[in-house]
Parts: structure tokens; sequence; C-alpha cells
């Protein structure tokens, strides 16, 4: 699972290798979740009856299959159907193998959350020593980079795909190092926090930063549920100026009243050439999903046909972002209640594993950012199913749900592990207070 994390984030750098079409990054991560999803499929079988199936497992199991049988009735070739069934459901399913086999869940944590900040870092340095970086270094071999119409701006991406991509995966990881430097706060926490803030800046993305706000600002209305108003208040006036901070520290252009001027009134309030053209596709992408949709209500008009290339796609526009525009119209109701039975699901096992101990940051973050996802990310772009976002958010999911081994240090709790203790604590107790009180004999 170590090797599966590290490949994600530094998929781009082992990319550079790559010869044609062949990118060993993604034949690798392919490989170790096909690896992943056969043990898991082996323990169940020989293990019958003691792998547990919470609902989040169960609902998983079940959008697999229906996006499964609408890629089979599909109108689009069989082998692209296939494999936009892997990924847009079929990554998710390694949650079940992180939960029930995946021992060190505490070091597997902290290694993606070093190497988040560490990606972020680059994506600082990729935006401002553009002039001095090797082209193989701006962007990975299957994308470009992102900038602004009328400006030498150059936007992060971190070589893990485009700059959309890599501001999502700094958006879950910025919720998760927000949820943990609230709980315990340390100096080591807050730099990697003001880092991962910083790169989300550099991608220049409205949509990232409006995640990072969310991030922080979610964090802390959670964290501080049923406690006092006071540790509210001070979780916002603590929690805020971070933000204002590392942009101020970690944006040299912010001096200059032209940038200042193009964040305000080029990008946010709309006026930038290609912000306008950003504006008008995704429109464009709710129009068309919704004429699809009254197509055909149900199914859809067939599973990855608003893709480029696609059959359907030679006679009708396609939808080129918006995640959940293009999954409605292509599966039909059908796919996006099985695709909220899962989000429901797993949201509620997030939930209930914070509610076991509130000291645990893994669940509490990557809530906040499915919080996000579902309310805006998935409305506006299809970040969320880039290979490395995906497979690193249902790895950190099992993290979270995981129900035992090996932690080593207590600063991720396993499941349930902390009520355990404590009832075994009284127990013991209780058995030596009954031994103190026994009669001695004469």
């Amino acid at each position: 699972m170590a090797l599966l994390i590290v490949t994600c984030f530094l998929g781009g750098f082992i990319n550079l290798a790559h010869v044609g079409a062949f990118y060993p990054a993604t034949i690798a991560v392919d490989a170790l979740w096909l690896w992943c999803c056969l043990s898991f499929i082996v323990m169940s079988v020989t293990q019958r009856g003691h792998v547990p199936i919470p609902p989040w497992a169960a609902a998983l199991v079940l959008a697999a299959l229906v996006y499964g049988i609408l890629a089979v009735v599909s109108p689009e070739p069989i082998g692209s159907s296939l494999l936009a069934w892997r990924s847009h459901i079929g990554y998710a399913l390694i949650a079940l193998y992180v939960a029930n086999r995946v021992q060190r869940r505490e070091l597997l944590a902290r290694l993606a959350m070093a190497l988040a900040v560490g990606l972020a870092a680059f994506g600082i340095v990729q935006t401002h020593l553009t002039s001095r970086l090797p082209p193989q270094l701006l962007a990975s071999a299957d994308t470009e980079v992102f900038g602004y119409f009328g400006t030498d701006i150059s936007r992060a991406n971190g070589l893990i795909g485009n700059t959309i991509v890599f501001g999502t995966v700094l958006g879950m990881f910025l919720a998760l190092h927000a949820a943990r430097w609230l709980i315990r706060p340390t100096t080591p926490r807050l730099i990697g926090l003001i880092v991962l803030v910083a790169a989300v800046a550099a991608t220049y993305s409205r949509a990232a930063m409006i995640s990072g706000v969310i991030a922080v600002i979610g964090g802390i209305c959670l964290i501080s549920w049923r406690r006092n108003a006071g540790s509210f208040i001070a979780g916002l006036i603590v929690g805020l100026p971070i933000l204002g901070i590392a942009l101020w520290s970690t944006w040299p252009w912010v001096s200059s009243v032209g940038s200042v001027q193009f964040i305000t009134n080029e990008l946010f309030a709309g006026s930038n050439a290609t912000v306008k053209v950003s504006n008008a596709t995704h429109a464009r992408n709710i129009e068309l999903g919704q004429e699809a949709f009254q197509d055909s209500p149900l199914i859809g008009v067939g599973i990855n046909s608003h893709t480029f290339g696609s059959v359907y796609g030679q006679t009708h526009p396609v939808i080129t972002d918006g995640a959940l525009w293009a999954r409605l119209a292509d599966g039909g109701l059908l796919l996006i209640v099985s695709y909220g039975l899962v989000l429901g699901a797993a949201g509620l096992a997030l939930f209930r594993r914070w509610r076991e101990d509130r000291q645990d940051w893994l669940p509490i973050g990557l809530l906040v950012f499915m919080a996000y996802q579902v309310t805006l990310g998935m409305f506006v772009n299809s970040a969320i199913f880039g290979k490395v976002p995906f497979v690193l958010f249902w790895v950190m999911f099992g993290l979270a749900t995981a129900s035992g081994g090996g932690q080593g240090r207590s600063d991720l709790p396993v499941a349930g592990q902390a009520r355990e203790d404590a009832q075994q604590s009284d127990a013991h107790g209780q058995k030596e207070h009954r031994h103190h009180e026994r009669p001695r004999k004469l």
C-alpha cells in the first residue's frame, strides 16, 4: 500500500521515463489496484463470514455492479466502457482492501500527508520559478501548462495531471492537515498547512481556493461542534489568519497592485477572457447534462458517452467538465442514485468514526472534503475522477474506517479501539478492586 501511495504522488516524475504511450506509473497504479482487489476477493472467500461488510461497502459493491451492467449495455465500445467503470467506480473498491487488510494505519497516513506537503512545495516552485525549470517539470507528458489570457502566470500542477486535478488533491489534503492541526496543533503541522495553502494559491484555481477556505472553516466548525462558543470563536481567530498569512508570505506578487487586481477583478469577478470562456463552458455543460438526461432519464445515453472520441460524441456535443452532469447523462437516475448511496453511506461511516474518537483527524478531514465535493466540486469540474485524487481518496477513506492492525503510536486510533481500551481498563480496575477486597484466610 505504501508503494501505491508513493506511485500516486510521484507518478509524474516516474512517467518522465515514458516511452510513447507507455506510462510506467499508470501501469503500476493499475497493477497494484488489481492486486489489492484480487487479494480482498481471496480473503473474502477463504474467511467467509469473518470479513465485515459495513453499509458503505455494500453500497460500493452495489454501485460497482450497477455501473458494470450499464457499461456492458452501453452503445459505446465495451473496452472504453470498462475503462470508464475502472476510473469512475472500480478504483473505489480498493477501500475494501485497505479497511480490512492494511496494517500500520498511522504510518501510511503520515506517509501520504508528508508526500502531499512535498508535492505542494514542488507546485509552488513550478509557479515561482517557471523560467528556471526544464519544460518536462512544468507539466506531465499527457497535459499542458495552464495559464490566463494576457498574463504570464504558470499555474502549478504537481506533475500529477492538469491544474484542476492537482488542486483537488491539494484540497483533500488541506482538509486533512487542517483537521490534524486543529485537533493537535504543533509547529511542523502548522508549517505543512501553510505550504498546502500556498500551493492551492499557486494553482490559481477558484474551485481549489474555495475548497481551501471550506477545509479550514469547515474543520473549525465540526471540531468545535458541541463545545463552548469560546472554542469556536478562538478557532476562527486562529484559523482564518492562517489563510491570509500563507498567501501573503508565499506570494511574492501580492505586493503588486496589478496582481491583486487580477485575483479580485479578473479571476473571481470573471473579467479575464480565459475565465469567461471557463464560465461559459461550465454553463454549457449543465445544459448538455440536462438535455441528455431528458433523452434517457433512467439509464442515460450510455457509459463513457460524454468523452472525447466516443461514438455519441460523433453526433452530439459532449460534457467536458462537471462530474455530476457527465454521470447523470451517461447513466441516468440509476447511476446517480447508486452513487448517492455510496456517498451517503461513506459520509455516515466517517461521521460515526469521528464520533467514536473526537481526536481522530482522518475521518473529520475527509468528511469536510466530501462536503465540498457534493455541494460544489462535482458540479463544476470532474477532477475528483482523476486517477490520483480518486485513488488517494479511497485509500485514505479505507484508512479512516480501518478496523484493526499495528498502529504503533496512538495518533490515529483504530475504529473502536479507544472505547475497547477504556472498557478493558474498567474491567481490569474492577478485578483489581475485587482482589483487594477479598478477605484473607487466617
